[in-house]
């Protein structure tokens, strides 16, 4: 739960939670899952002790990041059983193939690809 929670942070899924964020909610320990959902409607099917998070128009970006970043640098992603282009179906049903991707990456080209503010819109 804490790598889906650390995940959901990095691709600015907003939570169904007060507290925050989705880091901060897992460390309240009042939650007792994490579920990664596809829509903010997607999430009002859940009990509230259930952290629930979505994507974001920021989440949008950071994929179109990675996305153009696949493509420019021809980047294989058989290795971790994903397509070109990343969706947010993808976000929610293969977020840890996803994240090992991620983490595969330098330290500096996640940072930038993390990072909503460098795409282009």
């Amino acid at each position: 739960m804490k790598t889906k929670a650390h995940f959901a942070a990095n691709l600015c899924l907003r939570t169904n939670t007060n507290e925050g964020g989705p880091v901060e909610a897992y460390y309240s320990g009042e939650f007792v899952d994490f579920v990664i959902v596809k829509s903010e409607d997607d999430a009002k099917e859940y009990a509230d002790d259930i952290i629930v998070v979505w994507p974001t128009d920021n989440t949008e970006r950071v994929l179109f990041n990675f996305n153009e970043y696949i493509t420019s640098e021809n980047v294989d992603l058989t290795a971790y059983a994903l397509q070109n282009p990343i969706t947010i179906d993808d976000v929610a049903e293969k977020w840890e193939q996803i994240n090992q991707f991620i983490e595969g990456l330098s330290q500096s080209t996640r940072a930038y690809l993390l990072a909503p503010w460098n795409a282009p819109f």
